[in-house]
């Protein structure tokens, strides 16, 4: 039988479910305007009816409530916080860029390309009016102006990075502190849903706290269904940083070889980018994917070892101040003049650059001298004597190839009285005899062997060859001599060490076709200048062929003649040889000895142990010293290094000298490479197979930077990963790391062949007439830089130019080592043609054309950041709405739905009301049992 208050039940659920509907509506009302507020709803359900005896039917009891729900959609959550991802990501990059473009004006709004015009300008003026101090020193400022500029944007770019590296610490404290208050959440959103009650106000704070981190991190939410069944989870690509309460936090670490700047990794996963810093410290630019997703064989440690063989010296080659006539050399001693005639008649041949790494000749089939013969019996007016050197770092030999009539063979030897001859078997030699030679002598340093009748000579250790012919051309013909040009130097009786200095440096001028003079604005074409190459008309053509003579003075007083590389590095390697190279008749190094240049080596078993020199006899005819020793070698070039803040010259017999130059010789993931310098993001790879000239530039690994520290034999694993890949934090590592160090390689190269074309030119032309550089060359314009890598920041006038101006080299000369005077401006006019020099993008640009090309690039980049940025503001505006029509709260459906429910609550009130009278009624109407 159904209770008489069943009624009265029923209605009091129904009050119950209409009053908390007006309590919900009325917290909807008054939390319009809160963030991240979830409209609410209260959710029922009939309660379970009671069953009856008529008709086997059922009596409803009312509505539960069953729980008060917030109004999201999941979907249309994890859209948002995708968006909001990228839209922060692209807002960051926007904002950066548009900083980056003020920073190319300065303060007088007048652009990196305006001072760029006004520097060659300048220059020009100079060509016009030559002789005109004020013209001159006009020039030296408006030079002046651009080095301080660009330093200072140097500084400026340094200083964003600094800044965005403090944005970097200070957002990730942010996520930080949201992931801890999450946690917290968590705990909280458990304890009251024990407790049966509804945490949607907690919720709505770890939503909107979630929203901040992905904001922040990229970070993304799990699904609903693993909350239900463990915990909450949240994660970056991957790897779990919030699971209920426990939490894993982003650590910075500091990067020693980026400034010190962080690397942002997850707490309990952090690694070292380097394991050994000694060995090698790395840049990793956001770009640089893990190998792990290109080559399945890498290590899922995303390790790969960079092994590091040899560091770079990064030294020029220089040559000069053989072993005097008082020490048993030839070179000329006791020359307290440079301008003192020298009293040699003759010539010699200079050269730069190498032959790679390995060399490949041609294959010996013709006839003569027949398959598989290097030479055979040679014919009436052929030449019966070949000789070419073969040198790579250290090693250095010059092997001769005789025919000797009574014999009817060839004879090689070398020029180390300690190395055997050796006889050919037959009236040819074979490449088989001749590259049997060569692995003989070279102790391992080089080796030779055959393949299909061709020779095949390879450096090892990563060393690079060099190959020249020093008397007939037996390496030319066969394909395996250096192929840069060979500039032939004419000596004569009366020249002085500074005049064949002036000789060797007009050689090297960037362009001497035609020499103009300019007097008093009157132009009339010069002179021809007569300097031959090898192959003919084949100028040196950039600054990694050609080097530069200087007049230097030793510690004793006396003048020696030094040449110098323009370019550091291994592969810029000269090479002295005879004039015959050059079809004059000399046929020795007699001038290149006297001067300095070559000069006899010996073991240190022949050396003094006194002197720490070789030991010499007096020659009885004579008279003078002659140097002893059973392992002596002639012709040896005479590598030094300038120790100009010592005033000392490095040589081979200097203890503890280093007069060669090494390249860093390093491998990584099986792939080996070379580099002049030891900082450095694109090397020179030397290739397993075939003919290497290890010359080419490629990037190294996308996104890395490298930094050898110095240790060498050792090898260290670099890990390339990256535990942020969106959001804001990821932007300002991207921003700070990628687009600005990108930029900057950009100034590095203007800056670097800036200064090193320009000075190439400049070290050919003569300072002004009217001062003690009338007739000098080799001097400097800018101070020297080194290396491409770093160049930014480094451009300077040299301190000598800006002291006095007369050392600005305007003038060129007439190939007789002389000046054409101070009226002549050529050499300012060479220099004036370097603005429209394609040296960059593969010989496509100039320097306008990099400058107008980096502002175009950064301008489309702007553009695509302020564009992809207001797609993604528009993407957000459209979620947002979707979203507000699902979480949103409208005020005006709020007090309708208070109106509904207050009317409800009246209706059941009344309900109640009447359920009460029915009863009264019924219990005073029949009286009570008994009675």
């Amino acid at each position: 039988m159904v209770s008489t208050y069943h009624g009265i039940e029923t209605g009091r659920r129904a009050l119950e479910y209409f009053k908390k509907g007006m309590e919900i509506a009325g917290i909807n009302t008054s939390n319009t305007a809160k963030a991240g507020y979830s409209r609410q709803v209260v959710s029922n359900k009939a309660t379970d009816g009671l069953s009856t005896a008529v008709n086997i039917s059922h009596l409803g009891t009312g509505v539960k409530i069953t729980a008060i729900e917030r109004m999201r959609d999941l979907f249309l959550d994890s859209q948002l916080r995708r968006a909001t991802t990228e839209q922060a990501y692209w807002e960051t990059m926007s904002t950066g860029v548009l900083r980056i473009e003020k920073f190319i004006v300065n303060t007088n709004a007048k652009g990196l390309n305006n001072l760029l015009d006004s520097f060659w300008a300048g220059i020009q003026q100079v060509q016009k009016f030559p002789s005109d101090s004020a013209v001159r020193n006009a020039a030296l400022q408006e030079a002046d102006t651009l080095a301080k500029f660009t330093n200072d944007l140097y500084s400026v770019y340094g200083a964003y990075r600094d800044e965005l590296n403090k944005d970097v610490k200070a957002l990730v404290t942010d996520a930080n502190s949201y992931i801890d208050q999450i946690a917290i959440l968590n705990k909280a959103i458990k304890t009251v849903r024990v407790a049966g009650g509804e945490p949607n106000s907690l919720l709505d704070q770890r939503d909107l706290l979630a929203e901040k981190l992905s904001t922040l991190t990229g970070a993304s939410v799990g699904p609903i269904s693993e909350e239900m069944d463990s915990d909450y989870k949240i994660s970056i690509n991957g790897k779990v940083i919030v699971q209920g309460t426990n939490t894993k936090h982003l650590m910075l670490v500091e990067n020693p070889a980026n400034k010190g700047y962080y690397d942002v990794q997850i707490e309990y996963d952090q690694y070292d980018i380097t394991s050994d810093y000694d060995v090698a410290g790395v840049i990793i630019e956001s770009r640089a994917n893990d190998l792990r997703e290109v080559e399945k064989a890498i290590s899922m440690n995303g390790g790969h070892e960079l092994s590091v063989y040899r560091t770079a010296d990064e030294f020029y080659w220089t040559v000069g101040y053989a072993l005097g006539q008082s020490q048993g050399g030839e070179r000329k001693d006791d020359i307290i003049d440079s301008n003192e005639a020298v009293g040699l008649s003759g010539s010699f041949a200079l050269q730069v650059g190498s032959r790679g790494v390995r060399a490949y000749s041609q294959v010996f089939d013709s006839n003569p001298p027949g398959l598989g013969n290097v030479l055979g019996e040679p014919g009436p007016g052929e030449r019966t004597s070949y000789t070419f050197r073969i040198a790579a770092g250290d090693f250095e030999r010059t092997i001769t190839a005789d025919w000797d009539d009574g014999l009817s063979r060839w004879v090689l030897s070398s020029n180390n009285a300690s190395d055997p001859s050796f006889t050919a078997a037959s009236q040819e030699l074979s490449v088989s005899e001749l590259s049997g030679y060569i692995n003989g002598i070279s102790g391992g340093a080089v080796t030779a062997s055959v393949l299909n009748n061709s020779i095949i000579i390879e450096a090892q250790d990563g060393q690079i060859l060099s190959i020249d012919d020093t008397a007939g051309d037996l390496m030319e013909r066969s394909g395996l001599a250096n192929a840069n040009p060979i500039v032939l130097i004419e000596v004569d009786v009366e020249d002085s060490l500074q005049t064949i200095a002036n000789k060797i440096n007009n050689a090297y001028l960037y362009d001497r076709a035609e020499v103009i003079e300019v007097a008093e604005g009157d132009e009339f074409a010069g002179s021809y200048i007569p300097y031959t190459t090898v192959p003919p008309n084949t100028a040196p053509s950039s600054p990694e062929q050609w080097m530069h003579a200087t007049v230097e003075q030793d510690a004793d007083g006396n003048y020696f003649l030094a040449l110098t590389s323009n370019v550091v590095g291994e592969a810029n390697r000269i090479n002295v040889l005879s004039g015959e190279v050059c079809g004059a008749s000399i046929n020795n190094m007699h001038v290149a000895r006297v001067l300095g240049l070559i000069e006899d080596g010996y073991d240190d078993a022949d050396l003094d142990p006194q002197t720490g020199l070789p030991a010499t006899t007096t020659d009885p005819v004579t008279g003078l010293p002659t140097i002893t020793g059973s392992a002596a070698q002639t012709n040896l070039t005479s590598y030094i290094q300038l120790d100009r803040a010592n005033n000392a010259v490095v040589t081979r017999y200097t203890e503890g000298g280093d007069i060669y130059v090494d390249d860093a010789y390093i491998e990584m993931d099986g792939r080996k490479y070379l580099s002049s310098s030891n900082s450095f993001k694109y090397a020179r790879e030397i290739y397993p197979n075939g003919e290497s000239g290890a010359d080419e530039l490629v990037e190294f690994y996308p996104g890395l930077r490298i930094f050898l520290n110095g240790k060498e034999g050792a090898s260290t694993n670099i890990i390339i990963r990256h535990h942020l890949t969106d959001g804001a934090i990821y932007a300002s590592l991207k921003l700070r790391d990628d687009v600005l160090l990108s930029q900057m390689d950009t100034f590095d190269e203007m800056m670097y062949q800036l200064a090193t074309q320009f000075n190439a030119v400049h070290y050919s032309g003569y300072g002004n007439e009217e001062s003690e550089y009338s007739n000098v060359t080799g001097m400097a314009f800018f101070e020297t830089i080194k290396n491409q890598y770093g160049a930014f920041g480094n451009l300077a006038i040299d301190s000598q130019v800006m002291l006095d101006q007369n050392r600005f080299a305007a003038a060129c000369g007439g190939g007789t080592g002389a000046s054409l005077g101070s009226k002549d401006g050529t050499n300012a006019l060479s220099l004036a043609k370097l603005k429209q020099a394609t040296l960059f993008m593969g010989g496509m640009a100039d320097f306008e054309d990099l400058y107008k090309d980096f502002v175009a690039g950064l301008g489309a980049f702007g553009q695509l950041a302020a564009n992809t940025l207001q797609t993604q503001d528009y993407v957000i505006e459209q979620i947002e709405v979707q979203r507000e029509a699902v979480m949103g709260v409208n005020t005006s459906e709020e007090m309708l739905s208070i109106v509904e429910f207050n009317q409800s609550f009246n209706y059941a009130s009344q309900y109640i009301s009447t359920m009460f009278q029915v009863i009264d009624q019924i219990i005073t109407g029949v009286g009570r049992v008994g009675l």
